[in-house]
Order: C-alpha cells, then structure tokens, then sequence
C-alpha cells in the first residue's frame, strides 16, 4: 500500500478512533452495567459502518446527518454500557463530543500554522495523536477526574440544550466552511478561524461540568440543612426529657430520706441514683444529653458504648454542633457495631482527652463490611448511595468551623475516627 492509499484508509476511520479515545476518558471512572464491553464494541462497530457509509454514499447530506448519528449512537452506548440514566448519558456523550471537537481543532490549527498541506500527509495524524494524548490529560484534570466522586446530576434542561446546540452548530460550520477556508485564507487567519472550535467545546463541557458541581452542591447543603434541623429538634426533644429525668432523680433522693421506704425499694433507689449519677456527668452537659440518648438506643441494640470522655474541653463548641456531631459518630458506630456477630466486637469506645495543646476526640467500633475510601471519607455501604453518607460530611464540617482535622481509617476489623482541635484558652 503506498502513502497516499494508507492515508485515504486513515482518513476512512480517523473520526471514530478519535471518537473512541474521547469516549475512553468519561466511560472509565464510571460504574459499568453487565457486559459493558459488549455494548461498546457493537455500539462502536455500528458507527464504523456508519462511517463507512458516509464515505460510500459521498453525499453532502449524509455526511451532516452521519455525524447527528454518531451522536446518538455515542448516548445510546454509554446508556446501555454504563449504569446511567438517560439525562446522564446525553451529558457524557456532549462531552465526548466536545472533547473529540476540541482535539480536531487544536490539531488542524496547529497544522495550519506550519503547513496546510500536511493534512494530506501522515505528519497530520501522529499530530492528532499527540493533541489527543495532550487534550484528555487536560480534560482528565479539569473535569473527567470529578466524575469519580459526584454523581452526574444534571437536571438542567436548558445548560444541556445549550451544549447540545452549540456542538451542533459547530459541527455545521466546520463542516461547512472547511474547504472553503482551506482554499481561500491563509495559514494565519486559518489557525485563528480554528479558535473558536478551540474554545467552543471547552467552554461547553465547563458549564455542563459547573452546572453539576453547583447542583450537587445544593443537593448536598439542603439535605444537611434538613439534617442540622433535625438534630436541633432531637437536641430540644432530648434535653426536655432529661429534665424531667433531673426533676424524677431529685425525687428519688427525697425519697431516700422516707424511712417508710422498705430496705429492698432503698436499695434499688440508690442504684438508680447511683447509675444516674455516672451517666449524667461528663463535665459537659450537652454531651451527657448525647451519651444518654445513644446508649439507651444501644443497648436495646445489645451494643455498649465505652466512653472516657472530658467534656469540659467541648465548652468552646456551640451546644448544637456538640450534639449533631457525637449523634451522626455514636449513630453510624452503632449501626455498625449491632452488625457483629462477636459480642465481645459490639463494643464502642470513645475518649475525649486533652494531648499535646489539641483537644483529641477519638471513637472506635468494629466493622463487618469492605469499606471503599473516597478523598479520605468512606463511601456509604447503603444500596442508595446519592442520599446517604452525610452523617461523616456533616461532622467533617462542623470540624472545618473550629480549624480541627478530621481523619478516618480502619486497621482489620476496626474503623477508626480520630477528630483534633487546636487547644487555646476558650477549650
């Protein structure tokens, strides 16, 4: 075969490689249906026939409608191999596209500039090799490495149709003036013709990508919202209930003073009295509130909650963020903790203690399940991931409100908290 046969065959398939090479870097870091690669390959074979159809037929029509079917060959694909929903799928197949577009046009300006008349050379395609290598490393840190840890939510019907059509108009115009570009400019005014399919596709995967960061963000804040709401209602809820527990524990100790009190009805008083006392009082009240709460649940749980713990080092904390932070670490501990089938392993342990100038808060339960890190948090082990895991998120931030670190491990079979705040005058 000689070159110029070689490169007619590269041009036939040149588009769908490139394709392909775009479609790589947003199908990777998200979860797979069964048989993925099935549906890649016939997904992909399909569009090489399409392609080669286009080449076939020679037909200005078809050649504009191939590219609209690639499009929905490349949705329908991603759909079918990845476990997303359709509104997911259109965002990663627009910025398959675009990624795609922005290689072509950074590659054909860079030609221009040396030479227009490589593109008929294989100069032209080991360029677009190495643009394309540059271009998803670029795309990787800009946008695709996000798509690891948030969900695509994108359920803004204009930010979608305006991507859509702006890739849809470029394709048009490139297509278009292409050759009439070639024939009539020269290589400077061509390369500058070529920035605006540079920064076209570029600019549209910016705002689909910050449309989904801003939409996760929201969900995030307005589920937490409802989150600290709720911990303030059981932080009121639970603080009432344990004044009446106060108002009962001053009655009891009148009642010791009653020598009519039968010695069998004393003593228990004085072990209700006694255990009350030990619970109550850990030097920080909205903490004892907290403890109380959680190790009634469990125990019914048949979980035990070992806790040594100063409470006064917490007094630089407002009451709220007190109780919201050890209700969401004791919860997630004891769902953990009622798990284990060892009882000696459905033990928790806190301590709060005062080390080295910073206040160390740390909390130990077993664990039963395989544990999947993200950015140093643990992932939910709950089916629906988009609405759980936010107990550990709204501790991380309260601790960010008082300059403390947050940090989460596990050794075997136990997972470990460890919270620090920096000690100052106010602790």
């Amino acid at each position: 075969m000689n070159d110029i046969a070689l490169i007619n065959a590269i041009w036939r398939v040149e588009y769908i490689i490139s394709v392909f090479l775009a479609f790589i870097m947003f199908y990777l870091p998200m979860k797979k249906r069964k048989l993925t690669w099935a549906y890649v390959l016939v997904g992909f074979l399909i569009m090489f026939g399409v392609w080669a159809l286009r080449s076939a037929l020679a037909n200005d029509v078809f050649n504009v409608i191939s590219y609209l079917i690639i499009y929905v060959l490349i949705f329908l694909t991603l759909h079918l191999s990845l476990d997303v929903d359709y509104g997911q799928s259109l965002f990663l197949s627009t910025c398959v596209i675009c990624l795609q577009h922005f290689s072509f046009k950074v590659n054909y300006a860079l030609i221009a500039l040396i030479d227009v008349e490589l593109r008929h050379t294989l100069y032209y395609f080991i360029s677009y090799l190495a643009v394309i290598a540059a271009s998803d490393v670029l795309f990787y840190f800009l946008f695709t490495k996000n798509l690891k840890d948030n969900t695509i939510t994108n359920r803004s019907f204009l930010t979608l149709v305006i991507a859509i059509v702006t890739v849809v108009t470029a394709f048009f115009i490139a297509y278009f003036t292409q050759h009439e570009v070639i024939n009539n400019l020269n290589k400077v005014t061509i390369a500058l013709l070529q920035v605006y399919g540079i920064v076209l596709p570029l600019v549209c995967v910016a705002v689909l990508f910050q449309n989904m960061v801003y939409l996760n963000v929201k969900r995030d804040n307005e589920i937490l919202s409802i989150i600290s709401e709720k911990d303030k209602e059981r932080y009121n809820f639970a603080k009432n209930t344990i004044d009446l527990i106060n108002i009962k524990y001053h009655d009891l100790k009148h009642a010791l003073e009653n020598e009519d009190i039968v010695a069998s009805e004393k003593e228990e008083i004085v072990e209700t009295v006694t255990n009350y006392s030990a619970l109550a009082f850990s030097g920080n009240r909205i903490l004892d509130i907290v403890l109380y709460e959680m190790k009634l649940k469990s125990e019914k749980q048949g979980v035990h909650i070992i806790s040594i713990v100063d409470g006064s080092l917490l007094d630089f904390m407002q009451n709220n963020h007190i109780y919201s932070m050890f209700c969401n670490l004791l919860e997630n501990a004891i769902e953990s903790a009622q798990k284990m089938q060892d009882e000696d392993k459905r033990n928790i342990r806190l301590s709060i203690s005062k080390s080295r100038g910073s206040v160390v808060i740390s909390l130990e339960n077993y664990f039963g399940e395989k544990l999947e890190f993200v950015q140093g948090m643990p992932r939910s082990t709950k089916s629906d991931k988009e609405n759980h895991g936010f107990g550990l998120r709204s501790v991380g931030r309260i601790v960010e409100h008082y300059h403390g670190i947050l940090s989460v491990g596990s050794t075997d079979d136990v997972f470990k908290i460890k919270i620090v705040f920096p000690f100052t005058d106010n602790n």
